[in-house]
């Protein structure tokens, strides 16, 4: 735990992210965190697998209220990871941040102003860090499409399912369910809604995130997240509908590609249309492949495999994509590309 920077100060805002290996992987997050315009107000929670993979240079953390470090030896299943990071934060406010993803400066601020109101949980508006192709169009689009910038009117269904923000007593009310719930998100946020809970999206909380662009790793990133998540949303289910459910799969991307192509057209993408459609297509048809075996098989250790490629985004991009974070905002964040 290091000295909190304001002693006077209660955190309003706990900022979770975790690293694999070494404090290197998260420090252009860190950066991008610290140049908040209310940083004094926010506490990082970073966890690790060992004590040596939290150490950074001091001076990282200088103006935050507090940092909170949380060593966790193993770190198979990055829900349980988001669980014990929610767990170790003070704040009334947790947002779940990772290495590939960096909020542009006034993201904490304008995110404290939207739960003024009655929200459970805010969404942050997303762009896309590694715009140049049309893979990484599909899988931003396929992942984080409904919250893109701009986001659409009106209050969500869902929100974003490893990147998102939450009021931690809603989360802390599941006890020794949470990790679990946080494996597939949207059915956690279907639930809340039907419990009377709401959701936003804060409009100028821009991050940019950074998404698989190489195209043959992407077909197993939408196979394994399908499943998982219909693993988990068919769970409870008798075999006669879980076997409806795969039955009915191929019913999905067409539904699927509908949306995406939407939301393709709202963030001006238009244009794109007759090579993003196909690219779209293809690994829509993988994801609803993988609703059907984690409909009938259960998750087969998909969220492992998730886990396993959250960090290190590079290996799935494209060579020589620059950062179009870094670009705009690195030199303003004290971050470089």
């Amino acid at each position: 735990m290091a000295e909190p920077q304001n002693p006077g100060l209660e955190p309003a805002l706990s900022a979770i992210l975790w690293t694999p290996d070494r404090y290197e992987t998260i420090r252009k997050t860190i950066a991008s965190l610290r140049a908040q315009t209310v940083c004094e107000q926010m506490e990082l929670v970073l966890l690790g697998p060992t004590e040596a993979s939290l150490e950074g240079p001091s001076a990282d953390l200088e103006g935050f209220a507090a940092c909170r470090k949380v060593v966790l030896g193993s770190l198979e299943k990055s829900s349980v990871i988001r669980a014990e990071g929610a767990r170790a934060a003070s704040a009334a406010i947790v947002a779940f941040m990772q290495d590939h993803a960096f909020p542009v400066r006034g993201w904490a601020e304008a995110l404290l102003k939207t739960y003024e109101g009655p929200w459970s949980g805010v969404s942050f508006a997303f762009a896309n860090d590694n715009p140049d192709t049309a893979t990484s169009w599909a899988n931003f689009l396929l992942q984080y499409g409904a919250w893109a910038d701009p986001p659409p009117p009106g209050p969500p269904t869902h929100i974003g399912g490893h990147m998102a923000s939450y009021r931690r007593d809603v989360l802390m009310a599941y006890g020794d369910a949470l990790p679990r719930k946080l494996e597939t998100s949207v059915a956690m946020h279907w639930e809340l809604i039907r419990q009377g809970h709401r959701f936003a999206i804060s409009p100028e909380a821009v991050v940019y995130h950074q998404n698989h662009s190489r195209f043959w790793p992407s077909l197993e990133l939408r196979f394994q997240t399908g499943r998982l998540f219909a693993a988990n949303r068919t769970r409870s289910w008798p075999a006669l509908k879980r076997v409806a459910y795969a039955a009915a799969a191929p019913l999905i991307p067409p539904l699927r590609l509908y949306r995406l192509m939407r939301d393709a057209v709202r963030v001006g993408l238009a244009k794109r249309s007759l090579t993003l459609a196909p690219v779209s297509a293809v690994l829509l048809i993988w994801d609803g492949v993988g609703q059907a075996v984690g409909a009938l098989a259960g998750h087969g250790g998909a969220m492992e495999w998730i886990t396993g490629i959250e960090h290190h985004r590079q290996r799935f991009m494209v060579d020589g994509e620059v950062s179009e974070f870094s670009r705009q905002f690195g030199p303003a964040h004290g971050v470089a590309e």
